[in-house]
């Protein structure tokens, strides 16, 4: 008995069926391009969508920021957190942006972006915190 055979849509060439995936939204029918064409499609799709280039789109859509403004803002901070103060080489610094205001207010490491998201722009809570730790200092 002979294998079943099906054409691919991309390479044009006819291969056994086993050699094409299925369809996702379709079940029990198999994709038009085979496994290899699909494998080069997603490769492709990789190196001209890469990471940097998808980055710095997202930074101008959500905060109006360039590669070289965030430069230029790690530059003003001293390659540190803005909040902290400290270096972070493991990962790179967040974009602190004020919701209230629409502006951007500077980088920070991902603990203190999260700290001041959770405190948000209540200056009491801060304070509040901070009159807890110094009279644990004190005890």
């Amino acid at each position: 008995m002979e294998t079943p055979k099906k054409h691919c849509s991309h390479c044009k060439t006819e291969k056994t069926r086993d050699q094409f995936g299925w369809q996702d939204h379709e079940r029990g029918v198999y994709r038009e391009s085979c496994m290899e064409c699909d494998a080069n499609a997603e490769s492709i799709f990789g190196i001209e969508n890469d990471y940097e280039a998808r980055r710095a789109a997202r930074l101008f859509r959500e905060f109006g920021l360039t590669p070289s403004d965030e430069e230029a803002m790690l530059c003003n901070q001293n390659n540190c957190c803005a909040s902290c103060r400290k270096r972070t080489l493991e990962k790179r610094l967040v974009v602190d942006y004020c919701q209230e205001t629409q502006t951007v207010r500077g980088l920070l490491c991902p603990t203190c972006h999260s700290t001041v998201g959770q405190i948000g722009m209540d200056i009491s809570v801060m304070q509040n915190a901070l009159d807890y730790l110094r009279s644990s200092q004190a005890a």
